[in-house]
């Protein structure tokens, strides 16, 4: 059974390579994503933001072993490395990766 609503949001989405390339936004210097179990697809839509030599580090939460194996696999294909990982109570794991990761 679906509750009623008394308004509707509306949402304009765009990806971090049409954000940059396309709409003339700066590249970023860090990212952090958190969106609950799209990470992927953002990550996969941003591989020109990914590559660029401004960004520095990106945050990214990640539930499951295949999602943050399919990171590490952009972000390595991206020239990021992970540097840190570390697993919340609540099971969900967050990747730091840099690009020039200090030893």
């Amino acid at each position: 059974m679906r509750a009623p609503t008394s308004h509707i949001q509306g949402m304009f989405g765009v990806t971090l390579d049409d954000l940059c390339g396309r709409w003339g936004f700066p590249y970023p210097n860090y990212i952090k994503i958190d969106v609950d179990g799209i990470e992927i697809p953002i990550l996969k839509a941003a591989t020109s933001v990914l590559k660029h030599p401004n960004l520095q580090s990106v945050i990214v939460e990640l539930g499951t072993d295949a999602e943050q194996q399919a990171a590490s696999d952009i972000m390595q294909q991206a020239g990021l490395k992970l540097k840190t990982k570390t697993t919340r109570n609540w099971g969900e794991t967050c990747c730091l990766f840099e690009r020039n990761p200090a030893a």
